[in-house]
């Protein structure tokens, strides 16, 4: 048996003028294409609107208000200052300074000393 048996072989003689490449980026665009087609018909209209909206990442103020309310002198472990009020953190039994309480979590939700999410 020979190469001659092989009509296929026979047409590809210029193989040279075959980019595989430029085949491949065709058919991976041709893919990102049906993709986007499904997306826009089959996906989209089940997301809601809000769905693309950032997350707000903070304790609100009702929030805050409700962490224990600890009157004693110390010095709060955030700011290094000693002060007279302080709120207690229920996830590890940590307290800090009112001032610092409403600094930190105006921006954050997790606990400065655990890393627990409080909310």
């Amino acid at each position: 048996m020979d190469l001659d048996d092989f009509g296929e072989l026979n047409e590809l003689d210029d193989i040279d003028d075959f980019n595989v490449y430029d085949a491949f980026n065709a058919l991976v665009t041709e893919r990102r294409l049906y993709e986007l087609i499904v997306y826009d018909y089959y996906i989209s209209p089940l997301i809601p609107d809000d769905f693309w909206e950032p997350v707000k990442v903070s304790l609100s103020t009702l929030e805050i208000e409700n962490l224990s309310l600890i009157n004693i002198t110390e010095e709060c472990l955030i700011c290094c200052e000693v002060k007279n009020i302080f709120k207690g953190l229920a996830c590890c039994n940590n307290k800090i300074c009112k001032e610092c309480t409403l600094n930190w979590f105006s921006c954050s939700v997790k606990c400065p000393f655990c890393i627990r999410d409080l909310r």
